[in-house]
């Protein structure tokens, strides 16, 4: 009998066993929104690193990234948020902010990650990282969010707008399958996204939406509330009110 594996056979597929009581794994949010002037010297004296683009056209530009608020103890499925920020204009009066709030994928965080580590501990340090930015009170925020949910989750009225779902990969290498939908009459929810995983019965949602509330350490049980109750009438729903859909 040889030893030698046979490269033709294909791999098993991962079975992924995080799932919540509602069936999915909410494994990452992006937060956009404005933010008020800020100087760059305020954030440097903060031990925030701030770069200059390239001049370009009609306004200089600053920007702060990867900029790192970390848990006490960052271990796999622990939450933890980095901070980018953008400062635009002639006279650097547009400031821009993309707050990600993620899922740690292990216990080992890279080094730089810590050396960027704003001071204090997740979600702790949050209100201290705001308040340099003159951030408070109701916001009007672009969300989007990554939603790994089960199969049997997703009604089969779902496949009139992404047939793939009926059928299972084609063997060999695999190529993620995807649908997107416009869609429109929800609170939040402004787009849909169905794509197909590695992860056997698994399917990825990807959710963008509007919403207005407080950024806090809480905003992320604000968000997930509000795109998951739009999330699920959508796939219920025979009538989703679906501006465009493309799939691929």
């Amino acid at each position: 009998m040889s030893d030698e594996t046979d490269n033709n056979l294909e791999p098993p597929k991962q079975i992924f066993d995080r799932f919540d009581g509602r069936g999915t794994y909410l494994s990452e949010v992006l937060v956009f929104f404005h933010g008020a002037p800020l100087e760059r010297e305020l954030l440097v004296a903060h031990g925030i690193k701030v770069s200059f683009a390239p001049k370009k056209r009609r306004e200089a530009r600053w920007f702060a990234k990867e900029i790192y608020l970390l848990p006490e103890l960052l271990q796999q499925g622990a939450w933890f948020a980095s901070v980018e920020i953008n400062s635009l204009g002639p006279d650097f009066s547009e400031t821009y902010w993309t707050l990600r709030l993620a899922v740690a994928p292990d216990d080992d965080p890279p080094e730089d990650m810590r050396e960027r580590a704003f001071p204090g501990t997740f979600p702790g340090n949050l209100p201290a990282l705001l308040r340099l930015g003159r951030i408070d009170g109701r916001q009007d925020l672009h969300v989007r969010a990554w939603y790994f949910t089960r199969r049997d989750r997703i009604p089969p009225t779902v496949e009139a707008i992404a047939p793939w779902l009926a059928s299972t990969p084609p063997p060999g290498r695999f190529f993620p399958r995807w649908t997107t939908c416009d869609v429109a009459g929800y609170s939040a929810l402004t787009q849909v996204t169905l794509e197909e995983t590695h992860y056997e019965g698994g399917v990825l949602l990807k959710a963008r939406g509007d919403l207005q509330t407080v950024i806090s350490a809480d905003c992320l049980n604000a968000i997930d509330a509000a795109l998951w109750a739009d999330l699920t009438t959508f796939l219920a729903a025979t009538d989703r009110g679906i501006v465009r859909t493309e799939t691929h």
